[in-house]
């Protein structure tokens, strides 16, 4: 039986869908899966090893053309040197026009570790910061996802191996880009984001930040000078009680992927040849799936 690890980082939980989705898929050839949040191995030390794996798979999210950095810090830190380990990169971006920026940094990150790439590919879910997609779109970007990722793990499995090729000048910029949500992300707190007065300190997003940069003093919610930008507090509190102070579109606050792909009213047949403009990427991305 072969044996899968697969280790992701997600803040809205988009990635965790698709990181999912690539869990059940391998299931379903009979494979084993160690399955790992990245930042759960780094803050809560959750035990894993790889010793005996076949293949390790890396998933995340797209953010500022780039991976966010706890997916550098986890690879640096966290996952064990090794000499040929065969591994796959799945990026989830939020559109289908710009996800080939991040592939060579973290592909060299890996290669650094000794860790043999053979397949990298991405996945599209519905973007979490500035856009509102509709629901219809947002339930078909998953079910694309669905067939898309069934599609990758047929492909590794038939011994089929994918390399991005991404332009040295955009692999600069999204370095440039990565560099300034490293270092700008810290005061991210300071500029943007406010707690309101449904706050009941719950504690919530004090457990789930990645990076421990919240914490409760004096009966109020503090942050520090560790913010990843991840909006993993926003999405997950019960209360909405963290709000933008500007830029109010910044976090559209009524998506529920979740609910969305399980609301069996909701038509998915939103992009189709028609389409125009900056949704004629999307079905092409759709039609290629």
């Amino acid at each position: 039986m072969p044996k899968i690890a697969i280790f992701y980082f997600s803040w809205s939980g988009n990635t965790e869908i698709v990181a999912n989705l690539f869990k059940s898929n391998f299931e379903a050839r009979d494979c084993e899966v160690c399955f790992h949040r990245m930042d759960n191995i780094m803050r809560w030390k959750d035990y894993f090893k790889i010793d005996d794996c076949d293949l390790v798979g890396i998933i995340y999210p797209i953010h500022a053309f780039n991976a966010p950095r706890i997916v550098f810090e986890f690879i640096k830190n966290n996952l064990p040197k090794w000499v040929w380990k065969k591994a796959f990169i799945i990026k989830s971006p939020g559109d289908p026009l710009f996800w080939w920026w991040s592939v060579a940094l973290v592909r060299n990150k890996l290669k650094k570790k000794g860790y043999d790439i053979i397949y990298e590919d991405f996945v599209v879910m519905a973007a979490n910061v500035f856009m509102r997609y509709k629901d219809s779109l947002v339930k078909q970007l998953y079910e694309t996802a669905k067939t898309r990722s069934k599609k990758i793990v047929d492909n590794i499995f038939s011994g089929k191996k994918k390399w991005e090729q991404p332009n040295p000048l955009l692999t600069i910029t999204s370095w440039l880009f990565s560099f300034w949500e490293t270092f700008g992300s810290r005061y991210f707190w300071k500029t943007i984001l406010k707690v309101n007065k449904l706050c009941v300190l719950c504690g919530k997003c004090v457990n789930e930040c990645p990076t421990e940069n919240i914490t409760i003093k004096n009966d109020e919610i503090c942050f520090w000078r560790n913010c990843l930008l991840c909006l993993r507090c926003v999405y997950d509190c019960p209360k909405k009680a963290i709000e933008a102070k500007i830029w109010f579109s910044l976090v559209p606050r009524d998506l529920d992927v979740k609910a969305i792909i399980e609301n069996e009213n909701i038509d998915w047949n939103y992009l189709n040849s028609k389409s125009r403009g900056f949704y004629k990427r999307f079905y092409e991305y759709v039609g290629k799936s």
